[in-house]
């Protein structure tokens, strides 16, 4: 477990301190809070009202907390759905690929060059 925790940190921390492999993530996240904002604000709109009256019935004067969390659960499992589905999965693999890929080599030094043919 401890392990566990030491390397999500350096995990955090390599992400952290190499801007490169914030591009692909960066590129994403307008889509991606977009899908947020809409995917919440349509179940608020639609499933609120029916989710809190039946839950007045089950959970009496609580039903109105219980079914804003019910449906920002909802909302957070199909914003994770379609954000890793249509935006995010493209940017993980970029990123995995750059954390996984050696550095490029150093550029050939003019002395240290073939020769012109």
């Amino acid at each position: 477990m401890l392990l566990r925790s030491v390397l999500t940190c350096q995990g955090i921390w390599y992400f952290g301190s190499h801007k490169e492999l914030w591009k692909p993530l960066t590129e994403k996240s307008t889509p991606t809070l977009t899908t947020t904002v809409s995917v919440t604000c349509f179940m608020f709109i639609f499933t609120y009202v029916p989710q809190a009256a039946v839950l007045a019935f089950l959970n009496g004067p609580l039903a109105v907390v219980s079914a804003v969390f019910i449906v920002l659960s909802e909302s957070s499992t199909i914003t994770n759905l379609i954000s890793r589905r249509f935006f995010v999965e493209d940017a993980l693999f970029d990123t995995f690929d750059a954390v996984s890929s050696p550095p490029p080599p150093f550029p050939p030094t003019p002395f240290l060059s073939p020769p012109n043919p």
